[in-house]
């Protein structure tokens, strides 16, 4: 059984570096930036990409561009919980987080923009705080 999982996760900027693309996650249906686990897989940023083309739509996910360096790495505790009628135990994320710009400023489905400070003031999400405060920085 494993201890952990290494994400590889996408955080994605508008051109203009104002807004934020967020989606609603799965497990906690709370605000989230677009994650997946690796699976083995080492090409990380094309994992990341992967879940945004999921979430949102493959020809957005391509348009994107990759900043090349890391923006963030994180390591959190994942409660227990019941994933497709079948029970998780606790474990670690090891969160490799990416940067994309966006050319466009499209989002469907549950993916929506936003300014980091509006989401900021009702975000109690640690990682979070720390990456909205992070992107806030760079705009």
């Amino acid at each position: 059984e494993a201890l952990g999982h290494i994400g590889a996760s996408a955080l994605v900027w508008d051109q203009a570096q104002k807004r934020v693309l967020l989606t609603v996650h799965t497990v906690t249906n709370e605000l989230s930036f677009f994650g997946n686990h690796a699976d083995g897989n080492p090409d990380l940023p094309t994992k990341a990409r992967a879940r945004v083309a999921k979430e949102v739509s493959a020809p957005f996910a391509e348009s994107l561009t990759l900043v090349p360096k890391l923006f963030d790495v994180d390591v959190h505790y994942v409660p227990p919980h019941t994933r497709e009628g079948q029970p998780v135990p606790a474990h670690l994320h090891y969160d490799i987080m990416y940067l994309f710009l966006a050319t466009q400023t499209l989002g469907t489905g549950s993916a929506r923009w936003f300014e980091p400070h509006e989401v900021l003031s009702t975000q109690p999400d640690r990682q979070m705080q720390r990456l909205l405060t992070k992107l806030s920085s760079l705009g």
